[in-house]
């Protein structure tokens, strides 16, 4: 929980890269899972969600869409209250894949000039 609530705290300041930097280092096998309820994973999967909005605004479209991507298979089952987030990163993959197709189309006409 601490690399996440670092990560934000650099994000705001503007250091994004740094942001991600961290979210990099998240490894769930270091996960001590001793309590009856336990948030880290829970966590651990909205970081995806975090990393793919960081991985946009760096305008690293790949990694943003692959973050969005993990994201929405750890909570594909989640519950009803947290599919508006799945939604909402169901909506950034279609959004960044429409542009990379918008893109590669302009590209396309430009080299047949």
């Amino acid at each position: 929980m601490r690399v996440v609530t670092r990560a934000e705290l650099l994000d705001r300041l503007g250091d994004t890269q740094k942001a991600v930097d961290y979210l990099e280092l998240i490894d769930p096998s270091r996960f001590r899972l001793e309590q009856s309820v336990d948030h880290t994973l829970a966590l651990y999967a909205r970081q995806f969600a975090y990393r793919g909005r960081l991985y946009e605004k760096l305008g690293d479209r790949d990694r943003a869409i692959a973050a969005y991507e993990r994201f929405t298979q750890l909570w594909a089952n989640a519950d009803d209250v947290l599919q508006g987030e799945v939604r909402a990163a169901r909506a950034a993959i279609a959004r960044l894949r429409d542009r990379a197709a918008a893109t590669s189309v302009k590209g396309v006409r430009a080299g047949a000039r």
